[in-house]
Order: C-alpha cells, then sequence, then structure tokens
C-alpha cells in the first residue's frame, strides 16, 4: 500500500489574515506592557498613588486607565511576596529605585496606597 504525504500549502489571503491578526495581538500586547511614567503620573497626588493589585496573574503588567491603575502580579499573596513585586513593578515603570516606592496602607488587602518619592 502505497501513502502518498502530501503537503499542505495555505492559500496567500489566509497567510495574510494570519500575519495581520497576530501583529495586531503584538500591538495590544506591547501597549498595555509599556506602561509610561506618564500615565502613571497622571494618577499621583500628592505623593500618593492608588492601586488595585490582582496577584497570582497569568503576567506582571500595569493598566491604566481613567477609572485608576491596577497592577497584575504573578507572585502569590504570602508573606508579602506579591506586595514586593507590586513595589518593584511600579518602580521600574515609573524609572524610580525600589526604595522610593513605599507602601503605606493596605499590606493585606487588593486596594493598596504606595508613597512615591521622587
Amino acid at each position: 500500500m502505497l501513502i502518498l504525504l502530501r503537503t499542505i500549502q495555505r492559500p496567500q489571503h489566509l497567510v495574510h489574515r494570519i500575519s495581520d491578526a497576530r501583529a495586531a495581538v503584538k500591538a495590544a500586547y506591547m501597549t498595555t506592557k509599556n506602561t509610561t511614567e506618564a500615565d502613571l503620573s497622571a494618577h499621583i497626588a500628592q505623593g500618593v498613588l492608588s492601586v488595585k493589585v490582582t496577584p497570582k496573574a497569568s503576567r506582571n503588567r500595569i493598566s491604566v486607565t481613567a477609572d485608576g491603575v491596577r497592577v497584575y502580579v504573578t507572585a502569590v499573596p504570602e508573606g508579602g511576596k506579591a506586595n514586593g513585586a507590586v513595589q518593584k513593578l511600579l518602580a521600574k515603570a515609573l524609572g524610580l529605585a525600589k526604595s522610593r516606592v513605599v507602601l503605606i496602607r493596605g499590606d493585606t488587602s487588593r486596594d493598596k496606597l504606595f508613597r512615591i518619592d521622587g
């Protein structure tokens, strides 16, 4: 019995759709990944930044909307690991040292207040 293997070729119009979809997904990911200092600075009032934290997320990211700042971290909320991850992520996004971002309130809560020195 002879089995013929045939390579399956995609029609050209489908190839373009797939590459366009991949480009759109990549662009959307890059806009959420690269949160600028200006986006966060707009939400800092009198040196205090209020954030809503989601621990055990699929990836670390900061989402800035008109409603406020949401921070997603992969760390678990045990022993301050998530708080440290949020502090590190905010400091990196603001271009500051971790010691300049201090947790004021919300050690065990999802709603947190950070003091921004600098």
